[in-house]
């Protein structure tokens, strides 16, 4: 599918070298219909859904697996991908950067800079991995010994970060090509990697966990290892697509004829609040989750997790619309249509809330049937039963919140998001020290602080986008 990122004519780019073609620079006049419809939002965004259940296919394999081997494992394993997840996120932030920048680009018509955008980023990606891996290879023990009372889940999650580690940097590559296809509106790619790197994951955690095929029982280091050979299959496709796509010669990839520090320095000034962004929202939620353990005990505590992960789980497909936000919005500013974000917004929400309100009613017509997929525990069902309902009104919030949120990071105004994040931040904490403070606080009414979240980002995120300042602001 072309989004009109270039024209038809090839020309020979002077820094690329002889016979390398590459489509003219045009400017588009008038933003395609098609490009605004749902069938093409739809065809976008879908491949990014699927993506995303495939990641919690793999973190579901892992459990699955691990579960056998006992709590230390499964628990060791746990803290070990919070750990790696947390790091991979301040990658991710910066592949989101690259993105907003690569689909402005790519809405000018301009191939040749998204080409020199993605080159340069490549550069900067490489160093943060690298710099990434340290941390989690030779600063895991520092941190986890003072996290972690249990000696041995210590050491089991240790010795899983020390393989896992490895991983960080096939995913944040992964991340990056997947930036870059949804910046051209190509995302297909991403059903292919996801389902090969889903399936290649549960046969190794069979494999390499349990010692299967004449293999020794690896048991959580298998787990890690498995994720990394995984990783690195969908890098493979990644790449592999590109290439058989001759996306390398449309937009100029991997010349570096010529290297500037600007487009980095372009990269981080953007990036840097979208990292920021994901530290604070990580600190605010395990601040959540220690306040609920200390003031209303483990089995609240207990609740909390079943509800985060079906929280998670309706969500998902929200967050790869927001996805999708983010680079549309870019395009259509860099098409010089400004004025169709709103228009897009609106079909896009549309989607997201028919979406998520569906997922909610279930949660709050079924909500010990949602309960009992984790818990056989009857006491712990029906005192999760209005938390989970709570969590479905969230939930329709969220549908329509994150993609505000993403449209304004897509617009360029990654420090505006970040101002109205550590706004709706303050708020969240206010609001679950009023729950603390009160003479009956209880677990709904924790779980509401999410509705409050939403409902201040959408308020201020709405009310940046009116006022209309970041049209004219150059990404």
């Amino acid at each position: 599918m072309d989004l009109g990122v270039g024209g038809s004519s090839p020309l020979i780019h002077p820094e690329v070298g002889q016979g390398v073609p590459v489509a003219a620079v045009t400017q588009i006049g008038a933003v395609a219909i098609s490009y605004l419809s749902y069938r093409t939002i739809l065809s976008i965004a879908l491949p990014m859904i699927l993506g995303s259940l495939g990641q919690n296919l793999i973190q579901f394999a892992d459990t699955a697996f691990l579960g056998r081997l006992g709590a230390v494992p499964l628990g060791a394993a746990a803290l070990g991908g919070i750990f790696y997840f947390v790091l991979y996120l301040i990658g991710h932030a910066f592949n989101t950067g690259m993105q907003i920048i690569a689909a402005r680009r790519a809405g000018e018509g301009n191939r040749i800079q998204v080409g020199l955008t993605v080159d340069h980023h490549f550069v900067l990606m490489g160093l943060v991995a690298m710099l990434l891996f340290l941390v989690m290879y030779a600063g895991s023990g520092f941190v986890l010994e003072r996290l972690v009372h249990s000696t041995d889940v210590q050491q089991h999650a240790i010795h899983f970060l020390e393989i896992r580690s490895w991983g960080i940097f096939f995913g944040l590559t992964n991340s990056a090509l997947m930036a870059f296809y949804l910046a051209i509106g190509h995302t297909k790619v991403n059903i292919y990697s996801t389902l090969a790197m889903a399936m290649v994951n549960v046969v190794l955690d069979y494999v390499f966990i349990f010692g299967k095929l004449g293999l020794p029982a690896m048991g959580v280091a298998g787990a890690a290892l498995a994720s990394v050979l995984a990783e690195a299959v969908a890098t493979v496709i990644f790449f592999v697509y590109l290439f058989a796509h001759a996306f390398h010669k449309q937009f100029a990839l991997f010349r570096w004829s010529s290297f500037h520090l600007k487009p980095i320095r372009h990269i981080v000034w953007l990036a840097a609040p979208l990292v920021a962004q994901n530290l604070i929202s990580i600190g605010a939620w395990f601040l959540f989750f220690v306040a609920i353990e200390q003031v209303l005990g483990e089995k609240a505590l207990a609740v909390s997790n079943i509800s985060r992960s079906l929280y998670t789980l309706a969500g998902m497909p929200v967050w790869a619309l927001g996805s999708t936000v983010n680079a549309m919005v870019s395009h259509l500013i860099g098409q010089g249509h400004s004025d169709k974000v709103f228009h897009l917004l609106a079909k896009i929400s549309f989607i997201s809330f028919v979406y998520a309100l569906a997922a909610a009613l279930l949660l709050y017509l079924l909500p010990h049937q949602a309960l009992r997929f984790y818990t056989a525990d009857g006491a712990l069902i029906e005192s999760g039963v209005t938390t989970v309902r709570v969590v479905a009104l969230a939930t329709v919030l969220l549908s329509i919140s994150v993609l505000f949120i993403f449209a304004v990071s897509g617009t360029g105004a990654t420090h505006m998001a970040l101002l109205i994040e550590v706004i709706c931040i303050f708020i969240y904490i206010f609001y679950l020290w009023l729950v603390i403070r009160s003479e009956t606080p209880s677990l709904p009414k924790f779980w509401l602080a999410e509705a409050v979240y939403w409902i201040a980002a959408l308020v201020l995120c709405a009310a940046y986008l009116k006022q209309g300042r970041w049209k004219s602001r150059h990404v």
